[in-house]
């Protein structure tokens, strides 16, 4: 964890001192200078061209913002399950498995799929808000913010003690299985 914080802290000054060698290279084509090369990225720029430090592709000032912004394969995106940074190229198989994770809902007492749980949200307990709305309704005049339900909020998915025995059994099984497997096979060479 210290040193995901710690990369993400380093990418962080990178990418600011990036966007400030950009500043000063626009600033640079703004003047007049032609062809100008970055102090801190080496970036090149070359009229109406900037070459990508990501991907190393060659795009045209007209499209560098979108380009950085939503085209770039290597730009940094975040997890929609997780919040996790990650190259976009490789996000949809990191949310292909991060989606399949389990969060225990509360409302109903089952465990749900992340990427099942908006779905999971509407068709379970938009019915039972709409009732509970439309009972107090009629007692008052409620403001649309307070008729809103919060957003799902996922709790850390609590252990067990059943959970946690059979984890422990599991374990010691493996440790066992191991040790009598590896005395086995000291005695079958020892032959």
């Amino acid at each position: 964890m210290k040193a995901m914080l710690h990369h993400h802290t380093k990418d962080m000054r990178h990418q600011q001192r990036f966007l400030d060698c950009i500043q000063s290279l626009i600033t640079k084509e703004k003047k007049g200078k032609g062809r100008a090369r970055g102090k801190h990225c080496g970036m090149l720029v070359d009229g109406g061209t900037v070459n990508c430090t990501l991907c190393k592709e060659i795009v045209t000032r007209e499209i560098w913002d979108l380009h950085k912004s939503e085209q770039c394969p290597q730009r940094i995106v975040a997890c929609d399950y997780c919040e996790f940074e990650l190259p976009a190229v490789e996000l949809h198989e990191h949310q292909d498995v991060c989606g399949n994770r389990t969060e225990f809902c509360q409302t109903c007492k089952k465990y749900v799929r992340l990427r099942e749980w908006i779905g999971h949200e509407i068709q379970c307990h938009a019915n039972a808000n709409a009732n509970a709305s439309a009972q107090t309704s009629s007692a008052r005049i409620i403001p649309e913010r307070e008729v809103r339900p919060p957003p799902p909020v996922r709790p850390p998915r609590p252990m067990h003690g059943a959970q946690h025995k059979r984890l422990l059994f599991t374990i010691a099984v493996t440790g066992i299985a191991v040790m009598i497997g590896s005395i086995l096979f000291q005695r079958e060479e020892s032959f």
